[in-house]
C-alpha cells in the first residue's frame, strides 16, 4: 500500500470515529433531555400532590374509616378512657388513653365523625381540657378546625388547669361534609424529654382531653 493510500484510509477511519463519537453524544443528549422532561413532570406532579395532600388525604382517610365505623347520633359523648371503642372516630394524633382521658400526640389530633343524620343546625363541641405547660413551656395554643375551616382558637398559659371550652360549629360548616373532620392543631407540642424533665418520656404532648362531646346548639 502506498503512502497516499494509507493516508487516505487513516483519514476515512478518523472521520468514521468522529462520526460515531458525535452520534453517541447526540444520543446521550437526547436521553438526558428526556430524563429532564420526566423529572420535571414528576416534580410537578409531586408539587400538586403536596398542595392537595392535606385535604384529599383527609377525605380519603375519612371515607376509608367510616366504611367500617358506626355513625354517631347526636348528642354524642365519647368515653375517652376507653378510646378503643371509638377508634374509627379518633383517627390520629392521640396517645394511649389513661384512666382520666387522653393526651394529644404531635402537631395535630384528628377526629372523623360520621353523623347518622345531617346536622340540624349549629353544633356545639364541648371539651374539658388541660394544657401541657410548665416552667419550661409556659404557653400552649390550639386551633380548632372543622371541615378545613378554623372555628376557634384556644390559648393556655402557665397555671391553667382543667377548663371547659365550647366551640360553636356553624351549620354551613357542618353541612360541608359528612363525616365531619375535626382537627386540633397544636401550636407548641413538646416532650418531657425535650424539656429535660423526664428523659424517658418522648411523647409529644399538647393538651389533655378529660371529656369531649358534640351536641346540637339550642
Amino acid at each position: 500500500m502506498s503512502s497516499s493510500e494509507a493516508s487516505t484510509e487513516a483519514s476515512t477511519e478518523a472521520r468514521q470515529r468522529g462520526r460515531r463519537v458525535v452520534e453517541s453524544l447526540l444520543r446521550q443528549k437526547a436521553a438526558f433531555a428526556g430524563l429532564l422532561v420526566l423529572c420535571a413532570g414528576q416534580l410537578g406532579a409531586m408539587a400538586a400532590l403536596k398542595a392537595a395532600s392535606v385535604d384529599l388525604g383527609d377525605q380519603f382517610y375519612a371515607r376509608r374509616l367510616v366504611a367500617i365505623g358506626e355513625p354517631a347520633s347526636l348528642p354524642v359523648t365519647w368515653n375517652l378512657p376507653r378510646l378503643s371503642e371509638h377508634k374509627h372516630t379518633f383517627a390520629s394524633g392521640f396517645q394511649e388513653p389513661e384512666d382520666w382521658g387522653v393526651w394529644t400526640s404531635g402537631p395535630q389530633a384528628k377526629l372523623i365523625v360520621r353523623l347518622a343524620e345531617p346536622a340540624p343546625g349549629d353544633l356545639l363541641l364541648t371539651a374539658k381540657v388541660a394544657p401541657f405547660v410548665n416552667e419550661k413551656l409556659t404557653w400552649q395554643g390550639v386551633r380548632v378546625l372543622v371541615n378545613s375551616r378554623q372555628v376557634d382558637r384556644w390559648r393556655f398559659q402557665l397555671g391553667d388547669g382543667v377548663s371547659e371550652r365550647t366551640v360553636r360549629i356553624p351549620a354551613e360548616v357542618a353541612a360541608r361534609e359528612n363525616p365531619l373532620r375535626i382537627t386540633f392543631a397544636i401550636e407548641n407540642p413538646a416532650s418531657r424529654r425535650q424539656l429535660r424533665i423526664d428523659k424517658t418520656d418522648k411523647r409529644q404532648l399538647g393538651v389533655a382531653f378529660h371529656a369531649l362531646s358534640l351536641v346540637p346548639a339550642r
